[in-house]
């Protein structure tokens, strides 16, 4: 099988521990790409964050955002997707997580913020951008997001996430990138559907796509694609549905990906 396009994550998988793609990730990326390979970054970001990680890249890819919610090209800025969630339901998230539960968030194309304590600081640094902070999420939210975010203690996500999932079930899509996040996206937004929506676009089949993932928002894509792929990294119970699981983690376990099957 001669695959055609390659989906990466970010943060656990195309990232290293210092939250850079190496040059020797960039070097095989842009190599297996003049040979005429797609590739797109497949984030749960906003736009503006994952963008300097696709122009590094130096090909203008686009790329999935929002854990599926928009696709938009790195460089010439074409959106071939956006799905922004019901106000009404944005409004009931926020107001089921209490500020002192957790950090909560608003993306739009910038990122408004509740909190601007200690837990903030490090998130602004990771996502290399400027929160906006409002006192009253609530009253700021007057227009539909993109994406609501809560980031909370570990030990207490799959309490919290099971509360949102009982208020507002099939309404909305719920995940979490990483233990201490929880998402909620317009309940078609995933990376699965974004990446069959790409696909479609490009005239690049199912089985000729590699999905590569390390976590829970990965798992759509990874069982979408031809060939799904964790990494090293990635939880066991999720390497298990794949169809291959790296050796090595993070990026490296990406350049054995790539290497083994292009």
């Amino acid at each position: 099988m001669k695959y055609k396009l390659v989906a990466m994550d970010l943060d656990g998988t195309l990232l290293g521990l210092d939250k850079k793609i190496s040059q020797e990730t960039v070097d095989l990326i842009q190599e297996k790409a003049a040979s005429g390979v797609v590739f797109t970054i497949a984030t749960g970001r906003f736009y503006h964050s994952a963008l300097p990680y696709a122009r590094q890249l130096g090909l203008d890819v686009p790329i999935i955002t929002y854990n599926g919610a928009m696709i938009k090209a790195s460089l010439s800025e074409q959106v071939y997707h956006h799905l922004t969630l019901d106000l009404e339901l944005a409004r009931q998230a926020i107001g089921l997580i209490q500020p002192h539960e957790g950090m909560r968030f608003l993306f739009y194309d910038d990122v408004i913020a509740t909190d601007a304590g200690e837990a903030a600081v490090p998130y602004e640094f990771a996502l290399k951008v400027n929160f906006r902070y409002e006192t009253d999420l609530l009253a700021t939210a007057n227009r539909e997001p993109t994406m609501v975010v809560f980031r909370v203690p570990e030990a207490n996500t799959p309490e919290l996430t099971a509360r949102l999932t009982g208020h507002l079930g099939d309404r909305v899509h719920i995940t979490n990138s990483l233990p201490f996040f929880i998402e909620i996206n317009h309940p078609e937004a995933d990376k699965g559907r974004a990446l069959a929506k790409l696909g479609k676009t490009l005239g690049i089949r199912r089985e000729e796509i590699i999905a590569i993932g390390d976590s829970y928002n990965d798992l759509e894509m990874v069982e979408y694609a031809g060939l799904g792929a964790f990494v090293g990294n990635a939880p066991e119970v999720l390497k298990a549905k794949g169809d291959y699981a790296a050796d090595g983690h993070r990026e490296e376990g990406v350049r054995e990906i790539l290497s083994k099957f292009l």
